[in-house]
C-alpha cells in the first residue's frame, strides 16, 4: 500500500474520528510502522481471516466472551486516583530493584523528581503495576470503567459498520491493510485504551507528561498538557522516514510534544531530518545509561565462580521479529562456536517483548549444553553486559551500552536487511554476514590487533551515540522538567 493513499478521503475521515484521548489515527501509526518494520515484507501487512467454519467461528465467540468476562473481574482490582504534577507513561519494561519493580528508563529521573514534585508511573499495559515508592503507580485499567467498556464495545461495532459500507471502494493492497486494522478486537482494544487514557489523564490533572518514545505518543486531544518524549533505544531511519510520511498527512504541529530528548547527535540528527514526532529535539544522554556508567568500576562480576572465570564469555542480547529462517542459520552458527570452543561461556537474553517459555524453545538445540544459559528478558541487562567480554546481536540498543563501557561486539545479521551494520560501519563491532564467519569473529576478537582496531573508534562512538558519557543524562533532563513546571 502507498502511504498517499491515505489522503482518501473515506479512509482519511475514518482515521481522523476521536477515540478517548487520540484519534484513531494515532493507534493506526503505531499497528502500521510496526507491521512495516517487524513482518517479513516491508511491502506486504499479511491478511487475517475473516472467515472460518462454524466451529470455529463459535469457538472465537466463546474466547471472546470468556476474556471480556475476565477483563471485567479485572477491573475490580482498580487504585484509587489522585492529582499530581508528572505522569511517566512508559512500555511496562521492569527494572527490578530487589522487590522493587520501577521502569528501566524513568527510574534515574525519579530519583531526582521524588522529593520536589508529585508524580505518577503509568504502565502502558492492562497486566500489571510498577511498585516504586513513593511516586504513585497506576495501569490502563485505573481508568477503565464499566462505561467505558461498553461505550467501547458500542463504538467498535459502529466503527467495524462504518469501514465496511466504504470497504467496496478501496482498492488491493490498501484493502488488504484496511481488513486487518478493523477487526473488532483491535478496534475495541483503540477505544479501551484511548477512553482508559483520557480517565487517567483528567483524574491526575498533570501539568507535564513524560513519555517513552516506544508509544509514539502525541499530546493527548484534551487536557491541554505540557509534553516531552524520552528516546528509549536506538532510532532507525526506516522507522522515522515512515513515521514522516504518516504524521504528515494527519498530525498538525500544536498536535506534537514539545520537546524530544535524544542520547546523541546521530539521532538527533536523524530526528530533525524528518522531523516528525516533535517541535523541537535536545540532546541529554541516555538515562537508562546512567546507572551503568556510574557502576563500571564497582560492579560485581555476575561469572565470579571458578568454573567460568577463565572463559570468553560471550552475552547473546535477542530482538522480537527476526524471521524463522534466520533465526536458525544463527542457532546453528553457535553451535558450531560450541563444538569448537571448549573456552567458551554463552549468556542468552532474550527481548523483554518475548515470552520466555514459547521463545526459549527456540533455542534449544544450545540448552543441551552446559557452558549454555537462557536467561528472561527482566534480568538485568548491566549485570550481564559488564561481566562479559562479548556482546552478540543483531541490532539491539545493547550494542550502544556496550561500546560505551568499551566491550567488544559482533553484530550477527544473516539476512538481506541493514539492521545492526551501522555499528559496523562506525568501527566498534565486527559484523559477521555469514554462518561460518561467527567462529573467525569470536577467535579474532581473542586477539589484541582486533581489539585495538576496535577501540580506536569507540570515543568518537560515544559522543554521537550518547552524549558526553558521563552518567548525568538524567540530571539534564530533571533541570529541563523543571521549566515545564
Amino acid at each position: 500500500m502507498d502511504i498517499e493513499d491515505l489522503k482518501k478521503p473515506q479512509i482519511k475521515k475514518l482515521l481522523e474520528i476521536p477515540v478517548g484521548s487520540y484519534n484513531l489515527y494515532y493507534f493506526f501509526f503505531n499497528w502500521f510502522i510496526s507491521e512495516r518494520i517487524f513482518t517479513n515484507s516491508n511491502e506486504k501487512i499479511v491478511k487475517e481471516k475473516r472467515s472460518g467454519n462454524q466451529s470455529t467461528r463459535l469457538e472465537n465467540l466463546k474466547n471472546l466472551f470468556v476474556n471480556y468476562i475476565n477483563f471485567l473481574k479485572m477491573l475490580k482490582d482498580k487504585k484509587p486516583i489522585q492529582k499530581v504534577d508528572i505522569i511517566f507513561l512508559s512500555r511496562y519494561r521492569v527494572k527490578h530493584l530487589g522487590n522493587i519493580k520501577t521502569d528501566y528508563l524513568f527510574d534515574n529521573i525519579l530519583n531526582y523528581t521524588d522529593d520536589k514534585f508529585n508524580s505518577a508511573l503509568i504502565s502502558f499495559n492492562y497486566d500489571d503495576r510498577y511498585n516504586r515508592t513513593p511516586n504513585k503507580n497506576y495501569n490502563l485499567k485505573d481508568g477503565t470503567t464499566l462505561s467505558v467498556v461498553i461505550k467501547s464495545v458500542v463504538l467498535s461495532i459502529n466503527m467495524m459498520i462504518r469501514y465496511r459500507l466504504i470497504e467496496s471502494s478501496l482498492e488491493n493492497p490498501m484493502k488488504n491493510v484496511f481488513q486487518t486494522f478493523f477487526s473488532f478486537r483491535r478496534i475495541l482494544y483503540c477505544y479501551l485504551v484511548g477512553f482508559s487514557l483520557k480517565n487517567l489523564f483528567e483524574q491526575l490533572k498533570p501539568e507535564l507528561i513524560v513519555a517513552n518514545d516506544d508509544l509514539q505518543l502525541l499530546k493527548p486531544l484534551e487536557p491541554d498538557v505540557n509534553f516531552i518524549t524520552i528516546q528509549s533505544a536506538i532510532i532507525q531511519e526506516e522507522v522515522e522516514k515512515i513515521r514522516s510520511q504518516l504524521y504528515s498527512i494527519f498530525v498538525k504541529e500544536k498536535n506534537k510534544p514539545d520537546l524530544f530528548c535524544v542520547s546523541g547527535s546521530t539521532f538527533k540528527s536523524l530526528k530533525e531530518k524528518y522531523h516528525a514526532d516533535a517541535k523541537k529535539y535536545v540532546i541529554t544522554g541516555q538515562t537508562r545509561f546512567d546507572s551503568l556508567l556510574n557502576s563500571v568500576e564497582t560492579h560485581p562480576p555476575l561469572h565470579s565462580n571458578k568454573k567460568n572465570s577463565e572463559k570468553i564469555k560471550i552475552l547473546w542480547a535477542t530482538q522480537p521479529g527476526i524471521p524463522e529462517e534466520e533465526m536458525e542459520k544463527s542457532i546453528k552458527a553457535m553451535e558450531q562456536v560450541l563444538l569448537k570452543l571448549n573456552n567458551v561461556f554463552l549468556t542468552i537474553k532474550l527481548h523483554p517483548a518475548e515470552n520466555f517459555n514459547s521463545n526459549a524453545n527456540a533455542y534449544k538445540h544450545l540448552q543441551k549444553y552446559s557452558n549454555v544459559k537462557i536467561l528472561k528478558g527482566d534480568v538485568d541487562l548491566h549485570s550481564l553486559l559488564l561481566s562479559s567480554d562479548i556482546l552478540l546481536t543483531k541490532y539491539s540498543s545493547s550494542a550502544i551500552e556496550a561500546g560505551i563501557v568499551g566491550k567488544n561486539i559482533i553484530i550477527l545479521n544473516l539476512s538481506d536487511d541493514n539492521k545492526g551494520k551501522e555499528y559496523v560501519q562506525k568501527g566498534i563491532a565486527i559484523g559477521v554476514y555469514n554462518e561460518e564467519d561467527l567462529l573467525g569473529a569470536i577467535n579474532d576478537l581473542t586477539g589484541k590487533k582486533s581489539i585495538q582496531k576496535l577501540e580506536q573508534y569507540r570515543d568518537e562512538f560515544k559522543s554521537k551515540y550518547n552524549y558526553l558519557n558521563d552518567g548525568n543524562a538524567s540530571g539534564r533532563i530533571f533541570e529541563i522538567i523543571k521549566n515545564y513546571l
